[in-house]
């Protein structure tokens, strides 16, 4: 996905559309995934029959058997390909230079990016309930991601990150705090926390900031340059200290 097509359907037809020419099978397997995708972001997984994805596609449930054994098999080759492609925005280095920057942006992506597949992200928690293979491959997928943000992080800290556990595991911390947060505002919305963004954090560049700086905190016990913030909250969150040491 870009900053053009973060919709993943939209991704989808325009990398279809201009990709060299393909036979007409392939032709027919590509549309039928960028209808499943269409499907599910609109009805998710528990509720998309193959009758809507073959009727989205404009093609026969024969010939949907012809390609995919059934629903799930199909779901799972597109989620992962959604997977697939969000890491791989997220982890598109921008050449920053210094570690809260490249936080920031990293998270802001992933918001971004939520926010306009809100529907397939739910259905990545509805595959997980369902299909413990898919279960294990997206555990995987997030270990990977999580050494690869310990492993970058190293650049910006004079000790070695790369195989320590406590990076790690603060890592995986700050990373469930952003999936919770921003899966309550988006994908299944929780009404209370809305109201406390509406007032503290209203776009997503105030919210990626936002939690930008508490990860920030989290895994390196400091404050970032005050320059690096533009969002007024965000630098009163700067006076919030700790308890004095004795």
């Amino acid at each position: 996905m870009t900053a053009t097509h973060l919709n993943f359907g939209d991704y989808l037809e325009h990398k279809y559309r201009t990709s060299p020419a393909k036979r007409k099978g392939e032709r027919t397997r590509d549309r039928l995934e960028i209808s499943a995708v269409r499907v599910l972001e609109n009805k998710g997984y528990h509720d998309i029959r193959v009758a809507d994805i073959c009727e989205q596609a404009d093609v026969s449930t024969a010939t949907f058997y012809l390609y995919f054994e059934n629903k799930t098999e199909i779901t799972v080759a597109v989620l992962k390909n959604f997977t697939e492609q969000i890491i791989s925005n997220r982890s598109q280095e921008k050449n920053e230079n210094n570690a809260f920057s490249a936080i920031y942006n990293s998270n802001l992506s992933w918001v971004r990016q939520v926010r306009a597949n809100a529907g397939l992200s739910r259905c990545l928690l509805q595959l997980q309930d369902q299909e413990g293979e898919f279960s294990q491959y997206f555990q995987r997928i997030s270990y990977s991601w999580y050494k690869y943000v310990v492993k970058t992080t190293s650049k910006y800290i004079t000790i070695t990150t790369e195989n320590n556990p406590v990076f790690l595991l603060a890592t995986y911390a700050m990373g469930g705090m952003i999936d919770e947060i921003v899966r309550s505002q988006l994908v299944y919305p929780n009404p209370h926390l809305l109201s406390v963004l509406d007032e503290v954090a209203p776009s997503d560049e105030n919210l990626a900031e936002f939690l930008s700086l508490l990860w920030y905190r989290s895994v390196f016990g400091t404050d970032p340059d005050l320059a690096l913030l533009s969002y007024d909250c965000t630098k009163k969150l700067l006076a919030v200290k700790g308890p004095p040491s004795n």
